[in-house]
């Protein structure tokens, strides 16, 4: 059995053949692997059918959605939902919030 899963912020550029679209909308989850689980990137990618792939910023930024699930009282835990964007995008952001936090250095061990 094939299922397939629409991925979150993976809208297809109008204009691609039915079969390309599902490929860039949904995962398939078949019986050994899922499949279709990465991005176009490249924004010329479709170019030969006459797909503009580039990225539009407003249509972006009206899909992406971020919602605070929850945040510590003592303010040192953020849980939120990041809805509307690729893989990679949200990757790349995660990234950047852990480069972003103090880390910690232990100075001394006692072993007893």
């Amino acid at each position: 059995a094939l299922i397939a899963m629409a991925a979150s912020g993976r809208n297809a550029p109008a204009g691609l053949p039915p079969e390309l679209a599902d490929q860039h909308s949904h995962v398939f989850c078949g019986h050994l692997a899922p499949t279709y689980t990465s991005t176009v990137e490249y924004a010329g990618v479709y170019a030969s059918l006459g797909v503009d792939n580039g990225l539009d910023l407003d249509l972006f930024k009206r899909g992406l959605a971020i919602t605070i699930q929850h945040r510590s009282e003592d303010r040192t835990e953020l849980v939120f939902d990041m809805v509307g964007v690729d893989a990679p995008i949200a990757n790349a952001l995660r990234r950047i919030l852990i480069a972003e936090v103090p880390t910690m250095a232990i100075e001394k061990v006692w072993v007893l």
